[in-house]
């Protein structure tokens, strides 16, 4: 399809209310894409150095169904970098344990909730809302999915454009999302430029993005993030991340000399598209500790059913097999001799 005809999905008013913007057609791979999302089970390495000029390298793992999602954190400027992160959630409770990376079997609970939308690592985000913002980065912008992200009234869309980016025809959208934290009433302002693939699902193939922080009218913070990303096309037809270049540059105005300081991060990702992972592995369980009181115990595993059944259906065939042999000896033995 030209490209000019899929830049007709795009509305370019921004005088439309936002879940007009995209084709319907559009948002629904975005939705198709999200639930096959939950079958992705993989590994993400990084490398890169802080604003601090020193070296960063960390290992995140994946692993989710349909109702549990785990993330596992290691990274080497931690304090304790013998030991990685685990927060996991299923469908009664979430955890946040650490766990000694030579030493397996020592483990402790940092935080838990009866609540499995909890954050337990700092932000607003559940487990399993983490899990998907950090494996489909090629979907979500402004830190929620794209389906998400077009419906709030706050997110403005400034102009579309067709663009060229590394030999590639993209679809420019320039945007701004203002919101409120929580936090100290911290506004937050991000405008940016997000640049879609038409060919690829719409996935986002970079995004350029300021983000700036005013606490009480006044000036907290500045970043500028400029993220790349690369992909490979899986038989589902959905392109999955395969490399992230991400650059970052920040001042902090609450320094009296407010200096411009740079980190940079680049990510390689390897995936399994695997939709039968049990729920027994988001549990305390499944780390050596003790279920929470109140929790409702594992189901009963029918793997000894299976294993009778198999057992009789291989005694069954054995004797069927028994009594062919026996009844072909017996005829053979009945059938008259010719005389010669």
């Amino acid at each position: 399809m030209p490209l000019a005809l899929l830049c007709c999905l795009i509305v370019v008013e921004s005088s439309f209310a936002q879940p007009t913007v995209f084709n319907k057609e559009v948002v629904e791979k975005w939705k198709a894409y999200e639930i096959i999302s939950r079958n992705l089970q993989g590994a993400a390495r990084g490398t890169g150095t802080l604003v601090s000029g020193k070296p960063r390298h960390f290992l995140y793992s994946y692993k989710q169904n349909k109702d549990c999602a785990l993330l596992s954190k290691w990274e080497s400027e931690s304090p304790n970098s013998s030991f990685e992160i685990i927060l996991f959630a299923n469908s009664h409770y979430a955890a946040n344990i650490k766990r000694n990376r030579t030493n397996p079997n020592e483990v402790m609970v940092r935080n838990y909730s009866d609540n499995k939308n909890a954050p337990l690592f700092g932000g607003n985000t559940s487990v399993y809302n983490r899990v998907f913002l950090e494996s489909s980065l090629h979907f979500c912008c402004c830190l929620m999915p794209l389906t998400a992200l077009l419906t709030k009234p706050e997110f403005t869309v400034r102009l579309t454009a067709k663009d060229i980016k590394d030999g590639r025809e993209l679809v420019r959208m320039d945007y701004q999302y203002v919101h409120t934290e929580s936090v100290k009433s911290r506004k937050v302002t991000r405008t940016g430029s997000i640049y879609f693939d038409p060919f690829r699902c719409w996935c986002v193939r970079q995004i350029n993005e300021t983000v700036e922080s005013v606490v009480h009218d006044q000036v907290e913070s500045k970043y500028t993030f400029d993220d790349r990303f690369e992909t490979i096309q899986h038989s589902s037809g959905f392109p999955l991340l395969k490399r992230r270049t991400h650059n970052m540059k920040r001042r902090l105005f609450r320094n009296k000399d407010p200096k411009e300081e740079t980190a940079t991060t680049i990510t390689d990702y390897e995936w399994e598209v695997n939709n039968h992972v049990p729920d027994s592995d988001f549990r305390l369980s499944a780390f050596g500790l003790p279920e929470p009181m109140g929790a409702p115990p594992l189901p009963r595993s029918h793997t000894w059913l299976w294993l009778l059944v198999a057992a009789l259906a291989a005694a069954g065939l054995a004797l069927l097999f028994a009594w062919l042999k026996r009844r072909r000896t017996l005829a053979s033995r009945a059938k008259p001799q010719v005389a010669t």
